[in-house]
């Protein structure tokens, strides 16, 4: 049965591929990128939100799967290595407060 389904599958993915369409490998990773910078723009929009109503004492909360950074305002920055940059092994990243 999991054999012709997979067969199945690969037949309907050759019938509507576009390869003259279809982005490069990092076409692809940026626009990922893009959207999940996005995503987390719109989450912390939405915690801005939710303190605001905490601090109007209202019934409002994070849902559970919000990123912590979105929730603390925190970006995580990381630096590029290269000699004399001051990026180490021991500095991996920074986090700044917004």
């Amino acid at each position: 049965m999991g054999d012709l389904l997979i067969k199945r599958f690969d037949t309907l993915i050759a019938e509507e591929a576009d390869d003259a369409s279809a982005l490069s490998i990092p076409d692809r990773q940026r626009q990922a990128a893009q959207v999940q910078s996005d995503l987390l723009a719109a989450e912390r929009d939405l915690c801005w939100f939710v303190w605001r109503g905490l601090d109007d004492r209202l019934p409002v909360w994070f849902d559970g799967d919000i990123s912590p950074a979105a929730i603390i305002g925190a970006q995580v920055i990381t630096p590029l290595a290269f000699n004399g940059g001051g990026a180490s092994p021991q500095h991996v990243f920074d986090v700044i407060a917004r």
